[in-house]
């Protein structure tokens, strides 16, 4: 009796394509009898093609002679990623007619996905070719949120993730960018471990492989990714920042990891700035993670600013250590001291500090005030004073200030301005 070898198949099959002439000529790419044969009976018209960059399309099915071809929506999608002949597509199944494709070009190297404005999107009509109504999957929307963290620096190394319904909701892995998994992973697989500025930490695993044509591939996985998730209520389109602060050979590597809320990420537009950039009121106050001793108790709001450069401020001894500290930083930074009622809608600048920093900024420029791993737009108004305008009272309202608080001022960047803030209550 002949031996019958055991066999595996794969939950999520693939097979892959390489174009030739005929699949740009005819304007359709033909899908191999043999998956069709397999899983030809679970395909249904439209199809959707998932692609690294997030962006996803419906393509339609035509069949003929037992055959099945990708058609409709089919030369948009190649003309768009610039895919000609000889061109490498590798196809995984997910299920219910999805796939998660990956495009290599002619030197067998996986391309870049190219991320446009909608107004240069190449389709054809909505009815063939179809960005899906998810948030983050929409191009531009991908696109926004990444250019509303472009301005994050850091000496360590660090990347940037947006995030995607598969990442979060059921799922129990994210991808890490290529080229960080080559430049830091050398390993198959270890642990890391995530801490966010509240000091709450989570470990979770990562693997790194080699796929098809041999790059790097890494991911953050298993269930620590979950919890994280969960615990962090992570939704999508939030950006997580990954930043590097301890590698260990022998031990995990901590990452350091900011959270920007997809309710922030609201039109550089100084209109929009009279609501808060992020409501952290009522059963939302969980998606805010700042440090809890950052945040007061919200007491009556008050109304002017008593104001003082740094070296010529009279302050109780309690401020003391902080403005010390603050007088000693490489970076230009200014004091200020809430008086009275914080309801105003703008806040001046000292002259002083204007004068010397801020001669060349352009009025109604947007700059961002930064608190712990947070941060507002505001307008900056340059006429007779300089003061934060449209966004002010966001900043102010969100962080309760009350009368005595001192914060100062730090400027951190000055291309695009960026103010780091940091707060002294007072306890009377």
């Amino acid at each position: 009796m002949a031996h019958v070898r055991p066999s595996f198949s794969s939950a999520t099959p693939h097979f892959f394509k390489i174009v030739l002439q005929n699949a740009l000529r005819d304007k359709k790419i033909k899908i191999p009898k043999q998956f069709v044969r397999k899983y030809g009976e679970s395909l249904s018209s439209p199809v959707i093609l998932r692609l690294p960059s997030g962006l996803e399309w419906k393509l339609g099915l035509s069949k003929s002679d037992g055959r099945l071809w990708l058609h409709k929506g089919w030369p948009e999608f190649a003309a768009h990623h610039s895919i000609n002949r000889g061109h490498l597509l590798v196809f995984r199944y997910e299920g219910s007619s999805k796939f998660y494709v990956l495009i290599l070009d002619t030197g067998a190297t996986e391309i870049d996905y190219p991320i446009v404005n909608p107004s240069h999107l190449l389709g054809p009509k909505n009815e063939e070719v179809e960005i899906l109504d998810d948030p983050i999957t929409k191009t531009a929307d991908r696109a926004r949120a990444l250019e509303r963290v472009s301005w994050f620096k850091s000496e360590n190394p660090f990347f940037t993730i947006v995030m995607e319904l598969s990442y979060i909701h059921g799922g129990t892995r994210v991808n890490m960018p290529k080229k960080f998994a080559e430049r830091y992973k050398d390993k198959k697989e270890g642990e890391l471990n995530l801490r966010v500025s509240d000091g709450r930490s989570w470990s979770v695993r990562y693997l790194i492989r080699r796929v098809l044509n041999g790059s790097i591939r890494g991911e953050i996985c298993y269930g620590g990714w979950k919890v994280f998730a969960r615990d962090n209520h992570l939704e999508v389109g939030d950006v997580c920042i990954f930043n590097l602060i301890n590698a260990n050979d022998k031990a995990e590597d901590v990452f350091e990891v900011f959270v920007y809320r997809r309710t922030d990420d609201h039109e550089s537009n100084p209109g929009s700035h009279d609501k808060a950039p992020s409501d952290c009121t009522g059963k939302d106050k969980a998606n805010c993670m700042v440090a809890v001793n950052q945040i007061a108790e919200a007491k009556p709001k008050r109304s002017y600013f008593e104001h003082s450069q740094m070296e010529n401020s009279q302050v109780e001894p309690k401020t003391c250590m902080a403005l010390e500290e603050a007088a000693s930083s490489e970076y230009p930074s200014f004091q200020v001291t809430v008086a009275s009622k914080v309801e105003r809608s703008d806040m001046t600048i000292p002259i002083g500090f204007a004068r010397s920093y801020l001669k060349r900024v352009r009025n109604h420029q947007i700059v961002k005030l930064m608190v712990e791993n947070r941060w507002w737009d505001a307008k900056l108004i340059s006429n007779d004073r300089c003061k934060f305008s449209a966004g002010w009272r966001a900043f102010a309202s969100d962080n309760a200030l009350q009368c005595g608080d001192t914060f100062r001022f730090q400027m951190i960047e000055n291309n695009p301005i960026v103010f780091q803030v940091s707060i002294t209550r007072s306890f009377n």
